[in-house]
């Protein structure tokens, strides 16, 4: 990616506080909006990443492409909404607004709806999900779905809004075959033997003790315990209606 490795007037200018100078540059000469600085940023990804929502919209009205990519492949709806700044919702929204790809992918394989869904950022989720996001899309990795992320974090909220907005909970992912519930039990067991033994099987490359750290910090921090009976208690409503 093509980076400028002198340009760092736009950082500058936001370290100072400038935020009057960078938008006269916008206005002076709106070409300085595909320009990327030392770090390969645009001014649109450098004003996501300081937090600055009113810039943001204002290099977005001058006609800021809301899909450009930083080198690790992040975009801007990435970007923001990884952040928990206090505008990044706004910021998240804005970028919608402008036509940001709702299903773009980080390095990972996960959209926006998968990163928010593991995170419990339910906001960010609805906001997300009344644009258009694909509420059972898959990672292109290991076929999560973002139901499966929020099972396996733990937000038990956040798996309740999915559910909700039509999450399928029967689908497997694309490693073991486990759906959203056996994610959770999984999740919930923290560094048992039955957890060596589910990553052993996942991928043969698999680092195991970073896994299991993994494992027992998702059961340290997620409420597995209400996600399972949130889970639970769906496929018993669902059970229920269906004609005998």
């Amino acid at each position: 990616m093509d980076r400028n490795t002198d340009n760092t007037w736009m950082r500058d200018a936001l370290q100072r506080g400038d935020v009057a100078a960078v938008k006269q540059r916008v206005v002076d000469d709106p070409t300085h909006l595909s320009s990327r600085d030392c770090l390969g940023r645009t001014p649109l990804l450098t004003a996501i990443g300081s937090g600055n929502a009113e810039l943001v919209e204002f290099m977005l009205k001058h006609g800021a492409d809301p899909n450009v990519e930083m080198d690790e492949g992040y975009t801007c709806l990435l970007l923001a909404v990884a952040s928990d700044g206090a505008e990044s919702l706004r910021i998240s929204s804005a970028l919608i607004a402008a036509g940001a790809d709702l299903h773009c992918t980080s390095t990972s394989g996960r959209m926006p709806l998968h990163m928010t869904a593991a995170w419990g950022e339910v906001e960010k989720a609805c906001l997300l999900l009344e644009a258009g996001a694909d509420v059972n899309g898959l990672t292109s990795d290991d076929q999560l779905a973002p139901l499966m992320e929020a099972a396996r974090c733990g937000p038990a909220e956040m798996a309740q809004v999915l559910l909700e907005r039509g999450a399928d909970p029967t689908l497997r992912d694309g490693i073991v075959g486990r759906n959203a519930l056996d994610l959770a039990v999984d999740a919930q067991k923290g560094r048992g033997p039955e957890s060596h033994e589910s990553i052993r099987t996942e991928a043969e490359e698999t680092d195991l003790g970073a896994a299991l750290a993994e494992a027992d910090q998702l059961a340290r921090e997620g409420n597995h315990e209400r996600v399972i009976r949130v889970l639970r208690e769906y496929a018993g409503s669902v059970a229920a209606a269906e004609p005998e």
